[in-house]
């Protein structure tokens, strides 16, 4: 995951010393300085580190492993589907996403279990040794909605992830403004979160913009594509994503759920305008940005990309408070505090 990969390397910058156990790694190794192993080669006792952080518990690989463990204290970082209900929570599933009724109270039932058990080990289990980190108030609140508690102010912090280091380290710079406007978006097709169907709406409301779609997915297979969208079923590698975007003019990524949003987070820190949705975790990440345009996800006939452009192109500010630098060093200030309580 880029996200936890850029916070290791910064804590190695601060002169940390950074260990990472991978559950799904076969033989130990070592990437960009930071030692990766494997869970036999580490066992249960970790009580020669300071501080174990887990990233998005889970039962199948953390709970279990956390309960034999050796620690002194623990941080839980939280991420999203940790302690969220799939039916309850998320969006409706596109139509030809839907499953059986049996098949979604099972998952039902399993995400239940999974929020009990959490709970059990965090306030539990773990107790006074444990600290909550979440990656946004949103996340927070989220969790003492399903967990059913309310958390003590010293027992949690709300720190975003961090973007990665080329959105910082680099400015957008578009193709020329006397060509057509394109527009991309990046997307899981098939998840409704994502929004995709939004997307497509408003290009039908925009026939004289370019539209890319890039990500992996059924989507038109079921929906008609306008002709000004170009599809590619693909990904784009994280470390070539910033040059990607100065393809294009505008950032188009509207969401109905998230927990944070880390790649409309690197797109405006990247300073290139970008539409995203208006909903509450959204406007809490990136109100701060002026070159961002939060939409009515129930009114995408609304949206002009042209004039919304032109708007947004002419009020670029740099905001670095999702940089690495800075979100580690809240992140540290946490990790000392707790060390020596």
């Amino acid at each position: 995951m880029a996200w936890a990969h850029t916070r290791n390397r910064e804590y190695l910058k601060r002169g940390c010393t950074v260990d990472v156990l991978n559950f799904n790694a076969d033989t130990d190794y070592c990437f960009q300085g930071i030692n990766v192993y494997t869970k036999a080669s580490v066992g249960y006792d970790l009580s020669n580190y300071d501080l174990v952080i887990s990233h998005a518990p889970n039962i199948k690989n953390h709970y279990f492993y956390i309960l034999k463990a050796k620690f002194k204290k623990i941080i839980f970082f939280f991420h999203g589907h940790e302690v969220l209900y799939t039916e309850k929570d998320y969006p409706k599933a596109y139509f030809y996403r839907e499953v059986s009724r049996l098949r979604r109270l099972s998952k039902t039932i399993y995400d239940w279990g999974k929020i009990k058990l959490v709970k059990r080990l965090i306030h539990r289990v773990t107790g006074d040794r444990s600290h909550l980190v979440f990656v946004s108030e949103w996340m927070k609140e989220q969790y003492e909605k399903n967990i059913g508690l309310m958390l003590s102010p010293n027992k949690y912090s709300c720190i975003p992830n961090p973007v990665w280091h080329d959105f910082v380290d680099k400015r957008h710079r578009p193709p020329p403004t006397d060509s057509k406007v394109k527009v991309i978006t990046l997307r899981k097709l098939d998840e409704s979160k994502y929004a995709v169907d939004l997307v497509v709406r408003i290009a039908e409301q925009n026939p004289d913009v370019e539209f890319h779609i890039y990500g992996k997915g059924q989507f038109f297979k079921y929906y008609n594509k306008p002709d000004n969208v170009i599809h590619t079923p693909q990904l784009v590698e994280q470390h070539k994503l910033a040059d990607f975007f100065n393809n294009f003019h505008l950032a188009l990524l509207p969401t109905r759920y998230d927990a944070q949003g880390v790649l409309a987070c690197e797109a405006a820190t990247y300073n290139m305008p970008l539409i995203s949705s208006d909903i509450k975790v959204v406007k809490e990440m990136l109100a701060r940005f002026p070159h961002v345009y939060l939409m009515d996800n129930d009114k995408p006939e609304d949206i002009n990309i042209q004039d919304i452009y032109n708007r947004l192109k002419n009020r670029v500010k740099s905001d670095f408070y999702f940089a690495p630098e800075n979100t580690v060093s809240l992140e540290l200030k946490v990790f000392e505090r707790f060390i020596h309580e």
